[in-house]
């Protein structure tokens, strides 16, 4: 699944209703893993992930459909809403400044 199809799509099912929003959990995680890898190579104490990251994260991943999620739609899936549009957010910064620097700061 390509990126911009992930994120259209993703946020496009929220809207309807689909289940499939369910499939950000996955790119989520996916990035987050990526970046403890970066942090685990870099072992400078400031790239870890930030609490708050954690926490936001947390709160959108490992949700499973249940049908009954159905009656409360936002409050079970905005946050996995929330998780995806973070994660997206840092590996778009690091892509970013992955090509603008020629030396980590």
């Amino acid at each position: 699944m390509n990126d911009v199809w992930c994120y259209e799509d993703g946020i496009y099912r929220f809207y309807h209703e689909s289940f499939n929003v369910y499939s950000l959990q996955h790119f989520t995680t996916e990035a987050t893993r990526l970046f403890e890898e970066i942090d685990k190579a870099a072992s400078i104490e400031e790239f870890k992930l930030d609490p708050y990251y954690r926490t936001i994260v947390g709160g959108g991943t490992g949700i499973t459909f249940e049908p009954e999620y159905n009656q409360a739609w936002c409050q079970v899936t905005r946050p996995i809403v929330e998780a995806f549009l973070h994660a997206k957010y840092f590996v778009e910064m690091h892509v970013k400044y992955a090509r603008a620097l020629t030396k980590s700061p």
